[in-house]
């Protein structure tokens, strides 16, 4: 079930408390109305049972003298119904205004999300394992960036759009943008790109492909495109002669850091994820274990003894 937008929760806690405010108004008006007749033995009018009401729960202090209830019942229920009349009004007056006041903190607060850089920035359009990789790397090297996705984390400068919408590129400044880098898919990739390259023509754009649309890709306007197939295919071409340990460099594909880890005692039996590979090394895309090469290994995957980690990025050895 979709969840109650809060334009309907205030709408139905309005009408509760318009429901609240006319029962106790009657409820009012009857006591009187009964306390005026077998108590005090007069003959009240309508209009003055629904005065006594309103003026008692609105505190308004005063009643015509036709209007006052003056025997000690009659007393004793102005009191009653003063205190029980205020409760009753006043807790419902809270219990609307509250959703109101906090759909608009989250507002506010969502207002108050990380401006997006002016200009000399790099635009990253998609978020995933890949765009997680380069905005480290933009972090390390203070360059001013901001991420294009609908799922975008927080607390970083963000347009919570999709990188196709033309507004979405707009609101990113990508007219001032120094660079663009698109690591969605090879359809969405491509119209991103169209539509930056007509706004800006100066910045480099850099697109990670599946190796589908390449051609579609770099006549879009893409300078650089990193295919995914032909690293793995650089990588396996190394291993096929045998070269299980070469120092991939950026002489291989676009400028791209590679380098093989071997599994130790001190990393043999963990988990990919309990260790601190990422810090010290890069991003490992690949094991080889046994003659075998296992792709994008799991978060969870343990790693063995002897195992050789393809990873990507860092400084380490």
């Amino acid at each position: 079930m979709a969840p109650r937008s809060p334009a309907f929760m205030i709408k139905t806690r309005l009408l509760i408390f318009a429901l609240i405010l006319l029962s106790t108004i009657l409820s009012g008006s009857l006591g009187y109305v009964i306390i005026k007749i077998y108590v005090e033995h007069e003959t009240p009018s309508i209009l003055n049972a629904i005065f006594f009401s309103v003026a008692t729960i609105t505190t308004l202090g005063y009643y015509p003298h036709d209007v006052a209830l003056h025997s000690v019942v009659g007393r004793w229920f102005s009191l009653f119904y003063l205190l029980s009349g205020m409760a009753m009004i006043f807790g419902s007056v809270q219990a609307l205004v509250t959703p109101f006041m906090e759909y608009s903190i989250k507002r506010a607060i969502s207002k108050g999300e990380i401006p997006v850089p002016k200009d000399a920035h790099v635009v990253i359009c998609g978020w995933n394992e890949t765009a997680k990789v380069l905005e480290e790397q933009l972090k390390l090297m203070d360059i001013p960036y901001v991420i294009i996705a609908p799922n975008a984390p927080q607390n970083v400068p963000s347009v919570r759009k999709t990188a196709t919408e033309i507004s979405a590129l707009q609101n990113a400044n990508i007219t001032r943008a120094l660079a663009m880098v698109c690591v969605m898919d090879d359809e969405s990739n491509a119209v991103s790109i169209l539509s930056a390259r007509k706004l800006n023509r100066d910045m480099k754009i850099i697109a990670v492909s599946n190796g589908k649309l390449d051609s579609i890709l770099r006549r879009a306007g893409a300078d650089v495109i990193i295919s995914r197939r032909n690293v793995l295919s650089a990588i396996l071409g190394h291993w096929s002669r045998g070269d299980f340990f070469h120092l991939f460099s950026g002489d291989i594909l676009y400028n791209l850091s590679f380098k093989e880890v071997m599994v130790k005692d001190d990393l043999a039996d963990k988990m990919l994820k309990n260790t601190d590979l990422r810090r010290t090394a890069g991003t490992v895309i690949g094991i080889y274990r046994d003659g075998e090469l296992i792709l994008n290994p799991a978060a969870d995957a343990i790693l063995k003894k002897g195992d050789t980690l393809i990873v990507i990025g860092g400084d380490a050895s």
